[in-house]
């Protein structure tokens, strides 16, 4: 009994130690977020592919590194949630492949040619947002567990009250170098304050996951199409915009106009 105890952590050991990438993570050009960036311990032992999974390797480590883009440039494009559902609908009418991990796919020319690697922005309202696989990592994050390791997963809508998820995007700020002030208490401050938010970063299509457009709006997102990694969070606070990390969360701010 006592042996296969020991066998078993062990092998738990083993997989853990497997599922490492054991790579310094390098992003390829300075963080847009580069005067607040916070080195992390995942920055040490988790390189820009990720890990591997058991199947469709290659294609999942390049999705990995898609998610790990610090570097668009150029023109920053703002978007509305119609054209995230625009862009799902064109990468099914191009018949790109999607909907798991087994499915991504090897080449990501299609999903560039739409406009993947863009960088763009997005103005609304937190719905959700917490730390996300916490408990079984992810592949991008190494299967890092816990939330210092994780992605913070943020669901946005345009209007202050919408509650039909097939009308809400989704933006994730990556664990690399997270800036101190990115975490989801300060985030559920502006979600609990109904503040408005804008959010810049990485156009970037998750072929893991389907969305309502798959399933004639039953699904819990508007489209796969994401902003990830973000590159910078603004609040508006009396009626300006200020970066969140500048703004001091135990002050209630005025509520804001929808249509500021």
């Amino acid at each position: 009994m006592v042996r296969s105890i020991l066998l078993l952590v062990f092998l738990f050991g083993l997989f853990e130690v497997l599922s490492q990438d054991n790579t310094e993570f390098e992003a390829g050009c300075r963080l847009p977020f580069y005067s607040i960036a916070k080195k992390r311990n995942i920055d040490d032992k988790c390189g820009i592919e990720g890990t591997g999974t058991s199947r469709n390797t290659d294609a999942n480590k390049l999705q990995n590194a898609a998610k790990n883009n610090f570097c668009a440039t150029g023109r920053t494009r703002d978007m509305r949630v119609r054209d995230f559902v625009d862009l799902h609908k064109k990468v099914k009418n191009a018949g790109i492949s999607y909907g798991n991990y087994l499915a991504v796919p090897k080449n990501r020319s299609g999903l560039q040619n739409l406009g993947e690697g863009n960088r763009v922005r997005f103005t609304g309202y937190i719905n959700h947002v917490k730390y996300a696989n916490v408990s079984t990592g992810e592949s991008v994050n190494c299967k890092e567990k816990r939330a210092w390791n994780n992605d913070i997963h943020i669901e946005l809508t345009e209007r202050k009250y919408t509650r039909n998820k097939c009308k809400r995007i989704s933006a994730e700020v990556s664990p690399h170098y997270r800036p101190d002030a990115w975490n989801v208490t300060k985030l559920g401050k502006v979600e609990d304050y109904k503040m408005k938010i804008r959010l810049t970063g990485h156009l970037f299509f998750d072929a893991s996951h389907v969305s309502c457009p798959d399933h004639s709006g039953d699904g819990y997102r508007a489209s796969s199409w994401e902003i990830h990694p973000v590159y910078r969070i603004e609040v508006l606070v009396d009626d300006q915009w200020k970066d969140i990390h500048e703004w001091d969360e135990r002050r209630t701010p005025h509520d804001e106009d929808e249509n500021s």
